[in-house]
C-alpha cells in the first residue's frame, strides 16, 4: 500500500473519531467512555496477536520505550477526552493538532533531521491556522 493512501486513511479516521468522541463525552459519562475504549482496545489488540500467531521478541530497552510511549499516549488521550468533555470541539481539536509541531521539533532535535526554511514556514503557517481556528 502506498503510504499516501495510509496517511489519508489515518487523517480521515482520526478526524472522524474525534467528532464521535466529542459526541460520546457529552452524551455518556467520561469514565464509561474511557473504560470501554480501554476494554475494546485491549480485545482488538488480543485479536490481532491471535491472528498474527506470535509476538516477536524485543529487548528490555525496547520494552521500556514502548511503556513510556504507552504512558504518554494515555496521558495525551485522557487529556484530549477530558478537554472535549468540557470545551468546544471547534477549539480542542485544532489545538490538539499542535502535537504535529511538537513531533517535528523533537524529531529534528533527537534524530538530527534537518528542517528546511520551507518546513519551518509550514510549521509557522500551521501554528497560525491553529490559533485562528481555536480562537474564532
Amino acid at each position: 500500500m502506498d503510504w499516501r493512501i495510509a496517511i489519508t486513511a489515518t487523517i480521515l479516521a482520526w478526524g472522524a473519531q474525534a467528532v464521535i468522541l466529542k459526541y460520546l463525552v457529552t452524551d455518556a459519562s467520561l469514565q464509561s467512555v474511557i473504560f470501554l475504549i480501554w476494554a475494546l482496545g485491549s480485545v482488538a489488540g488480543l485479536v490481532y496477536f491471535v491472528y498474527v500467531g506470535h509476538i516477536p521478541p524485543i529487548t528490555f530497552k525496547q520494552a521500556a520505550w514502548i511503556a513510556v510511549m504507552g504512558v504518554l499516549a494515555g496521558i495525551g488521550y485522557l487529556g484530549f477526552m477530558y478537554s472535549l468533555s468540557v470545551a468546544p470541539a471547534t477549539i480542542v481539536i485544532p489545538l490538539s493538532a499542535l502535537n504535529v509541531a511538537v513531533a517535528v521539533l523533537l524529531s529534528a532535535a533527537i534524530f538530527g533531521e534537518p528542517l528546511t526554511s520551507r518546513e519551518i514556514g509550514g510549521l509557522l503557517l500551521a501554528l497560525a491556522a491553529t490559533v485562528v481556528l481555536a480562537t474564532s
